[in-house]
């Protein structure tokens, strides 16, 4: 398999499972999905590096591995979810 393909598929399957996890495991996956976060932007990042523009592919998973994060922030920056130690 050339690494292109490799990464992009890599990137894909990283991206749907830090999307999905958090659904399917009720919000009880213990940080597999921060890892597959992780996982996700250190392939996206090497992707782009090793192979430039055409390495772009890479970044449709950008809304499925983003999309807990942004919500996420967007519910703390709203004062939905108190913080307090």
């Amino acid at each position: 398999m050339k690494p292109f393909v490799a990464l992009t598929t890599a990137s894909f399957i990283l991206a749907g499972s830090a999307f999905l996890l958090p659904w399917i495991t009720h919000f009880a996956d213990q940080g597999l999905s921060f890892l597959a976060h992780i996982c996700w932007v250190v392939v996206s990042v090497l992707a782009l590096v090793s192979q430039g523009k055409r390495a772009l592919p890479v970044l449709l998973g950008a809304p499925f591995a983003l999309f807990w994060p942004v919500v996420l922030v967007w519910v703390i920056a709203s004062g939905g979810l108190r913080l307090s130690f």
